[in-house]
């Protein structure tokens, strides 16, 4: 996909005039920009099955993307875990409610909703609620 954008990362290094073209062809070769597409990303795609390995990040200072990835696991688990708590606590709820007054006003009440708010409303308002 990044493929597909225009320029690369070396684009940037180019800008700088202290930096010469023989530095500028060493981090193509070290970084495989120098090879087609495809063949870069099968390259890549072998690091990761072999050694979990998905390479330097060109944004974080050359760190390591699994380090990178390893770092943001805790909030990623903790907001999962939230929403999931967050979704059975009302969901489980309103699905005994259900059960119990089949065909009741309280039965159609979420159904009816559903129809009346459009996804993108109910998303919008629950950003600006989350977000501020």
């Amino acid at each position: 996909m990044i493929q597909l954008s225009p320029g690369n990362f070396l684009d940037n290094l180019r800008q700088n005039p202290q930096i010469s073209e023989e530095t500028l062809k060493q981090f193509q070769q070290q970084f495989g920009l120098d090879k087609p597409v495809v063949q870069q990303y099968f390259l890549w795609l072998r690091q990761v099955v072999t050694r979990l390995d998905f390479g330097v990040s060109f944004a974080y200072a050359q760190r390591p993307v699994t380090e990178i990835l390893w770092e943001r696991i805790p909030a990623t688990l903790l907001l999962s875990l939230a929403s999931l708590f967050i979704t059975w606590t009302i969901a489980i709820p309103m699905g005994i409610v259900g059960a119990v007054k089949q065909n009741q006003g309280i039965d159609r009440f979420p159904f009816e909703q559903g129809r009346v708010v459009e996804d993108c409303w109910i998303g919008f308002y629950c950003t600006c609620l989350v977000g501020g």
